[in-house]
């Protein structure tokens, strides 16, 4: 809503609002609380959202590319389909998120934690996941072409039918894995 809308831009908190569809590109967003709000269908795009708390936010197939996210907590954050290329997720807690076809292509990940995440279908080519964390997370038919998944843990995962041609797996801890 409008005023919902308004609210964001004034004093970046705005819990259980309804922000579907709205245009909050390239605003500084950083240490706001959207907690549980609606952001599904709605531009992103160069915000920066740096500490910001995102847990349980809708994002459905939003537009969020080379956003800001880091130290931000998206637990519990549903991102079905959204396009989130080359966006910063370094040290973002995205326990339980739902990333099912969501597009991280060219994003660093670097530290996050996906513990409990589904991430069927989606796409990290060319992301950086340094000692990233998948506890427990679904992650099947993912596409992990050429990204850096160095030192990550992924324990308790299933990864079949998944993809990793030209995937950098140096030191990654594969303990009760799934791997055919």
């Amino acid at each position: 809503s409008e005023t919902d809308l308004k609210a964001v831009k004034r004093l970046k908190k705005c819990t259980n609002c309804d922000l579907s569809y709205a245009n909050l590109s390239k605003l500084d967003l950083s240490n706001s609380d959207l907690s549980g709000s609606n952001l599904s269908f709605s531009n992103l795009s160069g915000t920066n959202f740096n500490k910001a708390n995102l847990s349980f936010t809708s994002l459905v197939k939003s537009k969020i590319y080379i956003a800001n996210f880091e130290n931000a907590n998206l637990e519990g954050a549903n991102l079905t389909g959204a396009r989130l290329n080359g966006s910063n997720f370094k040290k973002a807690n995205l326990i339980d998120a739902t990333l099912i076809s969501a597009v991280m292509s060219k994003a660093n990940l670097q530290e996050v934690v996906l513990d409990g995440a589904n991430l069927k279908y989606a796409k990290f080519k060319g992301a950086i996941l340094k000692k990233a964390k998948f506890y427990g997370s679904l992650i099947s038919f993912t596409d992990f072409s050429t990204a850096d998944l160095s030192e990550s843990e992924m324990v308790a995962v299933d990864l079949s039918n998944s993809v990793f041609v030209s995937t950098k797996l140096d030191h990654v801890n594969f303990i009760e894995t799934n791997v055919s």
